[in-house]
């Protein structure tokens, strides 16, 4: 014999197919309060088994649709809350894992970066400058230096005159 009446059941969990019964969501799908089937949770949303609501993923995090957990973004990458996928770090930026922005690679202290998607910054050492415009570390010109660190090379004039003067 057929059933008389439908099934209403608590939220996370839905009487599907002709089911005498509920049956909790599996994870990755919710429903919620009188549902009669699961819905799966889109991308930047997750849930486990039996779940009422999909949550959020935090940002430095991510999902595709129907997942149970969220995924950490790798580093040289970020993502905001709520994403189905984390976003490469442009040139002259980096990041660690999870993070929810890349970081400026500080080229007043000699640091850059001439590639996407990178977890730190080079460092440009001595006789080198870090160039702004290129991202990348550049030789000092013919009669400048550097101890390295720097976004600038000094002129060998310079340290001569104060030398000359007995400054440091």
């Amino acid at each position: 014999m057929g059933n008389t009446e439908c099934t209403e059941c608590q939220p996370g969990s839905s009487s599907e197919s002709a089911s005498s019964g509920c049956t909790p969501c599996s994870a990755g799908r919710m429903s919620g309060s009188v549902a009669a089937t699961c819905s799966e949770c889109v991308g930047g949303k997750f849930s486990g088994a039996g779940a009422g609501v999909c949550s959020d993923c935090d940002a430095g995090r991510y999902s595709g649709a129907e997942e149970s957990a969220c995924t950490l973004c790798s580093a040289g990458t970020y993502s905001e809350a709520m994403a189905s996928s984390c976003t490469n770090c442009g040139v002259g930026t980096y990041s660690a894992m999870a993070a929810s922005v890349c970081v400026d690679c500080d080229h007043n202290l000699g640091f850059v970066n001439a590639a996407e998607a990178q977890s730190v910054c080079e460092y440009c050492g001595a006789g080198k400058k870090a160039d702004r415009a290129s991202n990348s570390c550049e030789d000092c010109a013919p009669g400048k230096f550097s101890l390295g660190g720097s976004g600038e090379c000094t002129s060998c004039t310079q340290v001569s005159e104060v030398s000359e003067r007995g400054e440091r």
